[in-house]
């Protein structure tokens, strides 16, 4: 095991350093915007949806890298899924269709198979799931993702897609609980169809292949129960001992011997003795080997070995039969047991001259070697085993030869060879829990060397999880922990580091798991926590005589990295200053100083440390986007001239950069901001011409846009727009690039533009299935615009053009809404109808808005029956509690009501709860409690802001209240105030009526 250390110790910051680079590359380019992106996924995790939204929608605009765009796209659905879950479908639909083959495409895939299967719509989870499955998934996430789509099918009744799904999971994570479980629920699948040997098939491979699984335990013993109580030995003792004495002498013969197996069987080693006795003299000059063989196991039993030896012994006859090979066999064993060894390798010597092959040559052969191993003779040992090996398949004890032979070769030093048998004595699963401990360690050693570390580590976590005090316990939670570092799943990673850690703070590999640690926090942004780590690690750390990397300078670097992103520039600079005398590492310090300065707004620092940059290290990979920062400080700073002069430099000396496009866009940008409209359309234009495979086309041409727009000139960007892509068929999808430049007009509240941009999509797309999509996106962009009857009839032919569209759903239920906003409710309730009746995707939506309709027309009780029915459905309960609380309000229940909406006023940030706050206030006010109800009145502004329309619901139920208590004068400030701030709105002409 110290060898086996050894090995172990001098590659594992080999096998970390793996790792290290991914997190340093996150740092290396300047992200002009980057705080957008970090505020907006800040407020997405505290809740806080609709301000989360503003800053992604800030970051969309100019992102800096694809990945962080996929970022705040991805983040942004969330955002608005969390806001309008009744819109989830098309909010994911709009990410995933822009990136098909991202594991948050997968993950969004997952998140509508888990809505549409609580919802029992099985068939629509087992299309999501099967999408998921399309995409390149991490392992644990995919197994859970084959599970969740094999259970859709089971809820389907189709059960050989379900087998197909979970054999899957068997034959291509065979080495996890997950496959246990698998060939588990196929055998109860089998056993539900009464195909019973095919299930006996799968729980006898569930035992054998996974003895300590969870699942296992479940089996039971009913398979193994029936094969042992056939033997009723004392009942066979009793009849023979009845009729002896009416047996004749050959009868006798034949019963003492029945009788004296029976007696050792059962060990009453005392009487089987005396009946082998017996039996032996009934046949004296007869054949009574078998009755010597027998006491030989009797006094084997009763540990006289020499004795059984003996017996053993006078079993062997010069036949080659079954009971020679055995009794040699034994003979040798008893041997050994006596301390004889010379005599046990004599005996087993004799074995293997007369048989070579058949019965007991493999226990023979095996037992031969263990003399050897336990006497240090390994090479021999070795040569018994191999013999075995080569020349006796299929073996009987496989799991005990391999591991027998892994342990010989491991003590010879033969490390590989100990590894593959190790490896084969894992396969067969026979061994004892030591050996099959390091058998499985060794095997998940080797997984990892060869990066299948999602094989790997659950392997380490079993050995942790069998020996968690021992020194293979903490090497195994030490690779696991690795393990998952390695295939990017920090979160477990850091909790197993912090383990190790706590648990063996002195161990060989504490120092590593520091540094890992200070990793895995580093990877999940988790800053703060990362430094700890890092400075424990350096506060430790002794540098080797040849260090192949150097730790403690990353270290430094990754403190400092953590510090720049927690924004404690000053603190930053100076661990990066520590890294400056080292050359490996010197660039990017400096390079990092430099973004310090500029983010602390030391711009006149930055551009002197990245001119330092270019001079000091003409080949850094960092030369190119430093120059570019210049420029990009001179263009925030209002410098234009000296902007454009900086890019045009970036663009002279590297004109295959990707900084090359984002600074010729850039100076674009610089004339449009000095007014220079003229140069910077034309600036624009060159992203087009000289970089046409560029991300920024649309932003290009959205420049162009916005310049002729600011210089009073016709708006011919989507002539440019065409131009280039009829001139450029490769740059990007053109379908793509077209939805796109609509969707960002969208975007920016360009709502007219975007619809004329939607529009011509729809005239030369050949892509179907966005059609019904751009129509919603028309819908809402009239509806922006106050044109409903406009998106109304956009929402008529997505559902009447393109009824097996998801999105004809989504117009039901938006159409449907509309109506119930502008009181047409039998209209309403006619949408919901179909939207319930046509599919069961949306059926918790339908009945809401069902709900909602039938209280426009008065019918209390149907629409409770409404409420009800979604109560039991899944989907946002808080809209449920809304309208029962509306219906106890309509039958004048003013104080359940208000319970009802007091509720959701306390759990709810969107608009549901400024609506229930209001609807809280308007219930007190009917039962005359006009103090309380203007506090709650004033709640909907203080917490519900954001929504104007129920504020100013609330500022006319204060009116109402103020008046009704005689503070006339209150009421008539609050009137000016809804003039003030909604002029020439019904809500003016509302308050000038109760002011009257």
């Amino acid at each position: 095991m110290d060898s086996l250390n050894r090995i172990l110790s001098l590659i594992i910051w080999g096998c970390i350093l793996l790792s290290f680079p991914l997190a340093a590359s996150a740092q290396h380019q300047q992200q002009p915007d980057q705080d957008a992106l970090f505020t907006g996924i800040n407020l997405y995790e505290n809740g806080q949806f609709e301000q989360a939204v503003l800053f992604f929608e800030r970051f969309i605009r100019q992102p800096d890298t694809d990945q962080q765009l996929k970022m705040a796209r991805y983040y942004k659905a969330l955002s608005r899924a969390a806001l309008e879950p009744d819109r989830t479908l098309l909010h994911y639909e709009a990410f995933i269709a822009d990136f098909p083959n991202t594991r948050q495409a997968g993950e969004l895939f997952v998140n509508l198979g888990h809505a549409a299967f609580k919802s029992d719509e099985f068939a629509d989870a087992a299309e999501m799931y099967g999408r998921a499955l399309e995409l390149r998934l991490p392992a644990a996430f995919e197994r859970d993702v084959l599970y969740w789509n094999a259970q859709s099918y089971m809820e389907l009744s189709d059960t050989e897609r379900a087998h197909q799904l979970l054999a899957r999971i068997h034959e291509e994570h065979p080495n996890t609980e997950d496959a246990a479980e698998a060939l588990f629920t196929r055998g109860r699948l089998f056993l539900d169809a009464e195909a019973y040997d095919d299930a006996a098939e799968m729980f006898e491979a569930l035992r054998q292949g996974y003895p300590t699984a969870s699942v296992t335990e479940r089996v039971g013993t009913a398979l193994g129960e029936a094969y042992y109580r056939q033997g009723r030995f004392a009942e066979a003792v009793e009849s023979l001992q009845s009729a002896y004495s009416r047996l004749n002498q050959e009868q006798r013969s034949k019963a003492a011997m029945i009788m004296a197996e029976s007696f050792n069987f059962m060990g009453d080693l005392e009487s089987a003795s005396r009946w082998y006795r017996t039996y032996i003299r009934l046949n004296e000059g007869g054949d009574v080997r078998l009755a010597h063989y027998g006491l030989g196991w009797v006094f084997h039993r009763q540990q006289i070995y020499h004795w059984a030896a003996d017996s053993f012994n006078n079993a062997v006859s010069e036949a080659d039969d079954d009971l020679t090979r055995r009794a040699l066999y034994y003979k040798a064993v008893n041997h050994k047991l006596s301390g004889r060894y010379d005599l046990a390798v004599e005996t087993f010597e004799t074995f293997s001259n007369r048989f070579s092959s058949g019965p007991w040559v493999e226990q023979v052969y095996y037992e031969w070697a263990l003399i050897f191993a336990e006497i240090g003779d390994h090479v021999s040992a070795i040569e018994r085993l191999l013999f075995v090996v080569r020349n006796l398949q299929p073996l009987e004890r496989p799991g005990e030869v391999f591991s027998l032979l892994g342990e010989a070769y491991f003590a010879n030093a033969e490390y590989r060879r100990a590894i593959e048998a190790f490896q084969q004595a894992e396969a067969a699963g026979t061994v004892t829990p030591e050996v099959q401990l390091q058998a499985r360690f060794q095997r998940a050693w080797v997984l990892f060397r060869n990066r299948a570390w999602d094989e790997a580590q659950p392997i380490f976590e079993s050995v942790f999880g069998a020996a968690p005090d021992t020194e293979l316990g903490s090497e195994a939670l030490f690779w696991s922990a690795d393990s998952y570092f390695n295939m990017e799943e920090f979160g477990p990673a850091a909790i197993r580091f912090a383990r190790y850690i706590r648990s063996f703070p002195d161990g060989e590999f504490a120092a590593a798991a520091r540094y890992s640690l200070g990793w895995s926090y580093f990877m999940m942004g988790e800053f703060d926590n990362a430094i700890a780590p890092f400075q424990a690690f350096l506060d430790d750390f002794s540098q080797p005589e040849i260090a192949v990397f150097t730790y403690d300078i990353d270290a430094k670097l990754r403190i400092a990295d953590a510090k720049f992103a927690l924004r404690n520039f000053d603190d930053a600079i100076l661990f990066y200053e520590k890294s400056l005398a080292f050359d490996r590492s010197a660039d990017y310090a400096t390079y990092q100083i430099a973004n310090s300065f500029y983010r602390a707004d030391r711009t006149f620092e930055a551009v002197r440390t990245f001119r330092e940059l270019i001079s000091d290290f003409p080949q850094s990979p960092f030369r190119e986007q430093a120059m570019y920062n210049i420029g990009y400080i001179y263009l925030l700073s209002g410098n234009y001239a000296q902007a454009v002069d900086e890019f045009e430099q970036v663009i002279r000396r590297f004109p295959r950069s990707q900084w090359a496009a984002r600074a010729q866009f850039n100076i674009g940008n610089a004339f449009f901001n000095a007014a220079q409209f003229d140069e910077a359309i034309e600036a624009y234009k060159q992203v087009l011409s000289r970089f046409p495979q560029s991300d920024l086309i649309i932003d290009a041409v959205n420049g162009i846009q916005f310049a002729q727009q600011s210089a009073g000139m016709p708006d011919t960007s989507n002539d440019v727009l065409e131009d280039f892509l009829a001139g450029n068929p490769q740059a990007g999808t053109a379908d793509q690039l077209r939805f796109r430049q609509a969707l960002s007009l969208l975007e920016i509240a360009s709502f007219e533009e975007a619809i004329a941009a939607f529009r011509q999509y729809i005239r030369v797309t050949n892509n179907e299935r966005r059609i019904p999509e751009a129509l919603l996106r028309i819908a809402e962009a009239h509806r922006a615009l106050g044109e409903n009857e406009a998106a109304r009839t956009a929402y008529r032919t997505i559902i009447d053009e393109h009824t097996n569209a998801r999105e004809s759903d989504v117009a039901l239920l938006e159409l449907g809404n509309m109506f119930l906003d502008a009181g047409e409710y039998n209209s309403a309730s006619q949408q919901f109808t179909m939207l319930r009746e046509g599919s069961n995707r949306m059926r918790f939506e339908a009945l809401i808005g069902l709900g909602n309709a039938a209280i426009g027309l008065g019918e209390i009780s149907q629409a409770q029956s409404h409420f009800q029915a979604a109560s039991r459905l899944s989907g946002n309960q808080n809209l449920v509690k809304l309208g029962l609380g509306r219906v106890a309000y309509a039958r004048s229940d003013f104080a359940d009501a208000a319970a009802f909406f007091k509720e959701i006023a306390d759990s709810s940030t969107g608009e549901t709860g400024a609506e229930a706050q209001f609807r809280h206030a308007l219930s007190l006010q009917r039962q005359n409690l006009h103090t309380d109800a203007l506090r709650e009145f004033g709640n909907v502004r203080i917490f519900f802001g954001a929504y104007t329309n129920w504020v100013a619901e609330a500022m006319l139920g204060s009116i109402t209240s103020n008046l009704a208590v005689g503070n006339r004068t209150e009421a008539e400030q609050i009137g000016r105030i809804i003039r003030d701030e909604y002029p020439d709105s019904s809500y003016a002409q509302r308050a000038q009526a109760l002011l009257r």
